[in-house]
């Protein structure tokens, strides 16, 4: 019975821990070690605070504007900025350099009332850089041996569609494709056909609805421009079957 109880006592705090903490407004994004980042804030208040927090730790600032006068934190003046003119009501921060220690929860509050709330990893990707028009492979691997039903992937933050090995179909997955035999022995790796500009982005592997993730954890696929030819040349040839041309 006393252990009914305490058990249900700390699931109320931690309800009561997450409906704090964590605003309905939450988003989780992902940032690379060293490279820059954006917290976005809008605000049209007179008291705009910015604070951060890890796991059960208690908040701790980071800045606080009053009337458009604005003061970052002596920690924290190293490396975060306000983004803009915060006269416009724009109060967002940039980190100018990630570190790994910034992992952790941001929260940004006007007039007392949180309106952004930020669960942010940090990464340290496998990079893969192929030119525009190759095709790309993305490792990826994990124990899919037991509970683990589907595996999916993540590009800044938009989901790419859920592979479940079962019921995978490639030939309908257009450039964009997994393998079901992989799957079953843990091989993860998303393989990208004909790469376009737009596919250079983080990607993260996520395994069995996204309660584990894959080794690497995130890939940094780079796209170069100018594809077999080199810059400033034109030709045409046959690589995998296929043709190529490339024009200046």
């Amino acid at each position: 019975m006393i252990d009914t109880v305490m058990g249900l006592l700390l699931l109320l705090l931690l309800v009561c821990h997450l409906s704090v903490v964590h605003p309905d407004t939450s988003s989780d994004i992902a940032a690379i070690v060293k490279a820059p980042l954006i917290l976005q804030c809008s605000c049209f208040g007179k008291v705009v605070k910015w604070t951060t927090s890890y796991f059960y730790s208690t908040e701790t600032p980071i800045a606080e504007c009053n009337s458009g006068m604005c003061q970052i934190e002596k920690d924290f003046q190293d490396r975060f900025t306000f983004l803009d003119d915060t006269s416009a009501g724009n109060f967002s921060m940039t980190i100018n350099s990630t570190v790994y220690n910034d992992i952790g929860y941001y929260k940004c509050t006007c007039d007392g009332k949180s309106v952004s709330g930020l669960h942010l990893k940090v990464y340290d990707p496998v990079v893969v850089e192929v030119f525009e028009g190759d095709n790309a492979t993305l490792p990826c691997y994990g124990n899919t041996r037991r509970d683990a039903q589907d595996v999916q992937w993540m590009k800044d933050g938009g989901k790419l569609p859920v592979y479940k090995y079962f019921i995978a179909d490639e030939a309908a997955a257009g450039r964009i494709t997994m393998s079901k035999e992989g799957f079953q022995t843990g091989d993860l790796s998303l393989r990208i056909g004909s790469v376009r500009h737009s596919d250079a982005s983080l990607y993260l592997c996520l395994i069995h609805r996204g309660s584990r993730e894959g080794d690497p954890r995130a890939v940094l696929l780079k796209v170069k421009g100018y594809g077999r030819c080199g810059s400033g040349k034109r030709g045409t040839g046959t690589a995998g079957g296929k043709r190529w041309r490339c024009h200046l």
